[in-house]
């Protein structure tokens, strides 16, 4: 029996909760519709999202959305794989990487720069992916995604709140954050534009999906 892909095009959900939207560029040039969630917005389409995200089928997860929205609705189809399409050309599927077992443990050979610093129980994790020097030929992003499944992401303490940042496509991204799934006591997500993190999966009472917390981008 052949893979079940279950298909979840946020920007068509996106149409019916929220009101406003932008046209970005990317650094290739490439322009993409973008939907401007709030939390409200989100909330209220939550129900809807969790049964689009079939469970024991692999999602394929359509347009983009800001990065808090993909990381929820990625942490709503866990355990499920995911794909991420943006055309013909691009599809990208997550890759189910691993959190080290102890602190100090990541893998050089992957390619992505992580920097931790830590506050009480809140962890801030930086990662850097993409090589500057290089040209952008895949939308605003250039990292080898043929390394993700070489990436081992810092280890963080089971009573930690995790607090992530960082610029990188979605399918990198998405599988950093997946790595801490059920490992801490919650995790937060920062968009490049915004202020502030944004609760995308909780573990506690302590956070709920969707509080934004306060911060600063590391550059």
């Amino acid at each position: 029996m052949g893979e079940q892909i279950t298909i979840v095009d946020i920007v068509e959900i996106a149409r019916r909760y929220v009101k406003n939207w932008e046209v970005r560029t990317r650094r290739d040039g490439s322009k993409s519709e973008y939907p401007m969630w709030s939390t409200d917005e989100f909330l209220s389409a939550i129900h809807e999202l969790e049964d689009a995200t079939v469970k024991g089928s692999t999602i394929e997860l359509r347009g983009n959305s800001p990065t808090w929205v993909m990381a929820s609705v990625v942490r709503l189809a866990y355990p499920n794989d995911v794909i991420f399409w943006r055309d013909e050309l691009y599809a990208v599927r997550m890759v189910k990487i691993l959190m080290a077992e102890k602190c100090g443990d990541t893998n050089p050979d992957a390619e992505i720069d992580f920097s931790v610093s830590t506050d009480g129980d809140k962890v801030f994790i930086t990662y850097m992916t993409d090589d500057m020097s290089k040209p952008f030929t895949n939308g605003s992003h250039n990292y080898n995604l043929e390394k993700l499944p070489l990436v081992i992401t810092p280890y963080v303490d089971p009573n930690s709140h995790v607090y992530l940042q960082g610029s990188a496509a979605y399918p990198v991204s998405m599988s950093i954050l997946s790595s801490y799934f059920n490992k801490c006591k919650s995790i937060s997500i920062m968009d490049y534009d915004q202020p502030f993190f944004t609760c995308v999966a909780s573990y506690c009472d302590e956070r709920n999906v969707g509080d934004q917390i306060p911060g600063n981008r590391n550059s």
